[in-house]
């Protein structure tokens, strides 16, 4: 697999300034309202300050001089990104639509591409639907419940089978008011996989690497590297061809640009390794993105 030596549809000829707006979930989640706390933004900053960038890349900060001849890249085409690019006097390249952008991060987008392949789940848009679905038996003994929009593990819950408690049921009502809610049974996870890729519109899709990813208990990211295909599991080519059909379905609805997918394996109650070949789409760059992927 030889990895791209271009962005988007065009070439990289100048140095790269990059708007790393890694709170792109959020405002994709509360749109135009959302403003950044001021201890999440010093967080974030400090996690962007250790992204790896391409030689001669800079980062993109509020009130800094970029000089001239620096092209735009956008962890995130949100529009506050897509704005912050263009007060720096950025070039900026085409970019897909907010609300495309939205849909393909919704995690409902990623649900309808690999229906049956976690069961027993559930969609939920209402408080009545949680507590039925969850009163049944989980086949782990737990359920996760999940926003449609987050990321490193952010706007998900873990509950017990059987009634809700009142904390339960407070977090269920404000995450209803934006979204329908994700439920699955409570997973012990073997491995996670990613594999990052380009949905081109000139070119198709392509894969440009597979990696391994270790989050905390809560799915907040560590750390991810690069793998070979033995270190898949024996998962790798099932792995590919679901990213493949991800980048595709991206470019149907309209998306174009980096991506990635996570996937895991888990063992049954039986013991039989299983992959859930996606759990999430990341339309947008990700953690673990280099040189050998393209920028």
């Amino acid at each position: 697999m030889k990895p791209p030596a271009d962005h988007h549809e065009g070439h990289a000829t100048r140095p790269l300034a990059f708007v790393l707006n890694l709170d792109a979930e959020h405002e994709l989640e509360a749109g135009a309202r959302w403003t950044i706390p001021t201890a999440l933004a010093q967080r974030l900053d400090a996690i962007a300050h250790e992204v790896r960038l391409p030689d001669r890349a800079i980062l993109v900060h509020p009130g800094r001089a970029i000089p001239e001849g620096y092209e735009a890249r956008l962890w995130c085409p949100t529009p506050r990104a897509v704005a912050s690019a263009r007060s720096h006097g950025l070039h900026l390249d085409d970019a897909p639509a907010t609300e495309i952008v939205r849909r393909v991060n919704e995690r409902g987008f990623a649900a309808q591409l690999v229906i049956g392949e976690l069961e027993p789940t559930l969609v939920a848009t209402r408080m009545g639907e949680v507590e039925t679905f969850v009163a049944t038996p989980s086949p782990t003994g737990r359920w996760r419940l999940k926003k449609g929009l987050g990321a490193s593990g952010r706007g998900q819950r873990t509950i017990a089978s059987g009634a809700l408690s009142l904390e339960d049921r407070g977090w269920i009502t404000r995450a209803l008011k934006f979204a329908p809610l994700y439920l699955e049974p409570e997973i012990t996870i073997e491995k996670e996989l990613c594999v990052y890729g380009w949905a081109r519109r000139d070119r198709g899709v392509e894969l440009t690497g597979l990696r391994a990813q270790t989050t905390d208990s809560r799915g907040k990211f560590e750390r991810s590297g690069r793998i070979d295909d033995d270190d898949c599991l024996g998962f790798a080519s099932p792995l590919r061809a679901r990213a493949e059909a991800v980048g595709h379905a991206l470019l149907e609805a309209g998306y174009f640009g980096p991506f990635g997918i996570d996937a895991y394996v888990h063992r049954t109650e039986r013991g039989a390794r299983v992959l859930r070949s996606l759990s999430e789409i990341n339309a947008r760059y990700c953690m673990g993105w280099d040189e050998r992927d393209g920028f």
